[in-house]
């Protein structure tokens, strides 16, 4: 049986700017977390891009964005919540983000606010997420604007 409380913390191996290949480690290791019980993966900053801020502008997620279909189909099938992180465009506006993916397949995104030192160590200049107010997303919102 299940702790509904259990956390896993996953270290990924990713690889820069490979947002397919990172994904599917993404998604062994959240069906591995799964299998052992958990109910939440929580995986590290900008993992999904490899943490290659350089590449962050031209690898960017959008709010819809569909290549988090397959983690919105994992996080389904092996009922568990995943944290996941890559840059993400809001309007105008460039954040380093965390996409929440529930296995009721909605998603939900956290822009980081308090920015630290790597945002001075690259000519992109992200923003500080300034509400603390989740922006929630249906697959079905995913799906449509994937589409156009």
């Amino acid at each position: 049986m299940r702790n509904s409380r259990s956390i896993a913390v996953a270290q990924t191996c990713p690889v820069a700017g490979d947002v397919l290949a990172n994904l599917d480690e993404h998604i062994r290791l959240a069906c591995r977390a799964a299998e052992v019980g958990a109910r939440v993966v929580v995986f590290p900053e900008l993992s999904l891009i490899g943490y290659e801020l350089e590449l962050a502008v031209g690898l960017a997620f959008s709010e819809n964005d569909h290549r988090l279909s397959p983690l919105l189909d994992s996080a389904t099938s092996h009922g568990v919540t995943m944290v996941v992180s890559a840059p993400v465009r809001l309007g105008e506006s460039l954040y380093i983000g965390a996409f929440i993916v529930h296995p009721h397949r909605t998603t939900e995104i956290y822009p980081k606010h308090r920015l630290d030192a790597d945002n001075s160590r690259t000519e992109i200049a992200f923003s500080a997420g300034s509400s603390h107010q989740l922006a929630p997303r249906t697959a079905h919102q995913l799906r449509k604007v994937s589409r156009k």
